[in-house]
């Protein structure tokens, strides 16, 4: 039970972190909050990795970036366009930093594609997930990603 609840709450939870970082002062500073992200993302890989197995370490860190890509969708690319439509079609003038916060997110989402993928197969190649260090396998997949 304290595993399910620790996995669901993780999906949740790192959507709410990621889009708070982003959206603080810090996200405005890329590379700082990139140093925090990547911090943040090496500190949840090596806990799954010794909370759970290896194989239901990659799958609950593929869920939870995932899910961040769905939630950057859902609640920050979409959105922002639709307010930027409605002014046009208002004939109000388009605010375009809403467009260039969508695209920050769209490029996060677009490097996170690789390494979701890779996740969601993961469990087709035991030699990355089963290396004794899993979780320093895992950020070099990302890294590349």
């Amino acid at each position: 039970g304290g595993a399910v609840a620790i996995s669901a709450g993780l999906v949740v939870v790192g959507w709410f972190v990621y889009d708070l970082l982003w959206s603080s002062p810090l996200g405005r500073r890329t590379l700082a909050a990139s140093v925090v992200s990547i911090a943040l993302l090496a500190a949840t890989a090596y806990g799954l990795a010794q909370l759970f197995g290896g194989r239901a370490a990659y799958l609950q860190l593929g869920a939870m970036l995932g899910t961040i890509m769905a939630g950057n969708v859902w609640r920050r690319i979409v959105p922002s366009q639709q307010q930027m439509l409605a002014a046009t079609r208002a004939g109000t003038e388009v605010d375009t930093s809403l467009g260039l916060r969508a695209k920050a997110r769209s490029t996060h989402n677009h490097y996170l594609t690789f390494p979701v993928l890779f996740l969601m197969l993961s469990s087709h190649f035991p030699s990355t997930y089963g290396h004794p260090l899993n979780w320093l396998v895992l950020l070099c997949v990302l890294a590349f990603g």
